[in-house]
């Protein structure tokens, strides 16, 4: 005879066991379960062990094909702009804000259809490849229902009685990680930083989608020599949490992507908003619903747009999005010599060559880059007695022929990617967008030769310096590329020649210059 299950048993025994809440009291019910998801992503992988059964858990998901990597990338941008692992997203962030692994396998679905499994606190998809097939439960669709962006939800916002209280810069994003703060995050704490310095205001920084991980930022502004004395608060407001956001008449919104800058703009005055624009948006989407509502967005604008990179203003401008002529402005990139900086190192028995790679991240071309390495080496372009090659930004092994010896590098703070960068004599570093992106710019500006590719308007990178060689994405071109990169690097006094032509901004502060003065009394 079976013994009953226990009342704290953590699957009960049927899947009927718990009668299914009625439809009203699902917001409450799902609430409260993704705030349990949320403590246990944080906790369940902290520490060694955790980190154990994260990369368990996450090799689980990449081997069952209800966990669709290119999808969920495709589907959620701003894990495509982190550059991170997928799988690892989920299990650590995704399934708590409620998001789906794939078009087969439905998150609330699953939960909705097997309360047991919500009342139990568990990861649906998790729980159906352990112990849900076998048990002949089924591996519930996505629901059409369910396929609006949470992150389209309007910011929650009131406005304050006290109407005198001082303006702050309020900064809107998904979220803000240690790992994030290479790039786009990163340079967006630095405008509203500045921002705020400029307008004698506090700056507030929203998270939307995951609670903001703080230790780095300070650190960040203090090695940009940015203002480290700064007022700063961290506000986590999840699209249907029950916490609002205060304003008052002289706050500024500084909104960081077109779904941040559609959210706010559903609840604030478009001339209230500061939209700092860094890559063409529309690009990370096929033809369809994303794709229009992303242009959209663009074309209606905020009050102001802050765009990275004349490069990126021009093809904005080329592809349909004529406003941005006259009422964006403009800022190039800096990079401090404090970080970034050529250190020229008494001769070794073999050079550094650096490949960025990311094949996580499909703009990286990292299939391509590794073609052109791999027909580069066959050829004899490049000398793999000569070369040591390191793999930056993925945790797949690369393999090159000819024994060329490659070492992968990953989890690298600032600091010890900017030590990195400065050990290094040649590079790859591929974006398939029309912006410069900033790989080739920290390496060229560390004295490296790097080699990018040709991209629209993107034709030559010449004009921020002469060891930066801009080539057609083709296999062949990208392979010569590499060896005439290779010889660069190789002749002392030529790689000092084009070192001597760089032309980036080595201060933020003289980088968004125009970009303040521009706004002042705005």
């Amino acid at each position: 005879m079976n013994n009953p299950p226990k009342r704290n048993s953590p699957l009960p025994s049927s899947p009927n066991e718990h009668a299914a809440p009625r439809p009203g009291q699902w917001a409450h019910r799902l609430s409260a379960l993704f705030r349990h998801l949320r403590k246990e992503g944080g906790g369940r992988y902290d520490g060694l062990p955790g980190r154990l059964r994260l990369w368990l858990d996450a090799r689980r998901l990449r081997a069952s094909p209800l966990f669709d990597t290119p999808w969920y990338r495709d589907t959620y941008p701003d894990v495509a702009m982190s550059g991170g692992d997928p799988a690892r997203h989920y299990l650590r962030h995704g399934v708590a804000d409620g998001r789906d692994p794939g078009p087969e396998f439905g998150t609330l679905a699953y939960l909705e259809r097997y309360p047991d499994v919500a009342a139990a606190g568990q990861n649906p998809l998790l729980h159906y490849l352990r112990r849900g097939a076998s048990e002949g439960r089924e591996a519930v669709r996505r629901q059409a229902s369910r396929q609006a962006r949470r992150d389209l939800l309007p910011l929650p916002v009131f406005t304050t009685p006290d109407r005198d209280g001082p303006g702050r810069v309020t900064l809107v994003t998904d979220s803000v990680s240690a790992g994030s703060l290479f790039g786009g995050v990163g340079t967006a704490l630095i405008l509203g930083a500045l921002l705020a310095e400029r307008r004698s205001q506090g700056l507030r920084v929203v998270t939307r989608l995951e609670a903001a991980e703080v230790g780095g930022v300070r650190r960040l502004l203090r090695m940009l020599a940015l203002p480290d004395t700064l007022e700063i608060e961290f506000l986590h407001l999840p699209p249907e949490g029950p916490r609002h956001l205060e304003l008052r008449p002289a706050d500024l919104l500084l909104t960081t992507s077109w779904w941040t800058t559609h959210a706010t703009a559903a609840s604030v005055a478009r001339e209230r908003i500061l939209y700092l624009l860094q890559e063409d948006e529309r690009m990370f989407y096929p033809h369809g619903d994303q794709h229009l509502l992303c242009a959209e967005t663009l074309a209606r604008g905020a009050g102001r747009v802050v765009i990275n990179t004349e490069l990126l203003r021009r093809h904005l401008v080329e592809t349909g999005l004529a406003g941005m002529a006259g009422q964006a402005l403009v800022f190039e990139p800096a990079f401090p010599e404090a970080s970034y900086r050529y250190e020229p190192r008494p001769a070794e028995d073999r050079l550094n060559f650096f490949f960025y790679a990311r094949p996580g991240h499909p703009r990286n071309l990292y299939q391509r880059g590794v073609e052109a390495l791999t027909r580069a080496l066959e050829e004899g372009r490049i000398d793999p007695a000569r070369w040591l090659f390191h793999g930056v930004g993925t945790g797949t092994p690369l393999a090159l022929p000819a024994g060329a010896e490659v070492r992968m590098i990953d989890g690298l703070g600032w600091d010890e990617y900017a030590a990195l960068v400065r050990r290094m004599d040649a590079a790859l570093s591929l974006m398939y967008t029309p912006h410069p992106s900033y790989p080739p710019l920290d390496l060229a500006a560390s004295g490296a030769v790097v080699v990018t590719n040709r991209y629209g308007v993107k034709q030559s990178l010449a004009a921020y310096g002469g060891n930066i060689l801009c080539v057609e994405p083709d296999v062949d071109s990208l392979a010569r590329a590499i060896g005439e990169a290779a010889a660069l690097a190789e002749d002392g006094a030529a790689r000092r020649r084009g070192y001597a032509t760089l032309r980036v901004n080595r201060d933020w502060r003289m980088a968004m210059e125009p970009v303040l003065r521009a706004l002042d009394g705005g």
